[in-house]
């Protein structure tokens, strides 16, 4: 995550990057989304960073594939939630 911070340390900009590798799922799985949510353990909560992942778009040829995304921006807000 790279964090933009103005003079008394609060965060006023962010983005971040993905670098997924997947593996050991089966042949011709699809990913269909990929995101950071809160929540406890179990927990779906509010998604707070969306990898721009479509639907379909990332099929794991032999269960295995990668994809990445890179510069999404965040809410100062989220990227906090993050550190916290």
């Amino acid at each position: 995550m790279s964090i933009t911070r103005d003079a008394s340390g609060t965060i006023t900009a962010a983005a971040i990057n993905f670098q997924v590798n997947v593996s050991n799922l089966p042949s011709t799985t699809v990913v269909n989304i990929a995101h950071i949510h809160t929540g406890a353990t179990g927990v779906a909560g509010p998604i707070l960073v969306n990898t721009t992942v479509n639907p379909g778009e990332v099929t794991l040829a032999a269960g295995a594939g990668s994809f990445t995304r890179a510069n999404i921006s965040l809410t100062a807000a989220n990227a906090q939630a993050i550190i916290d």
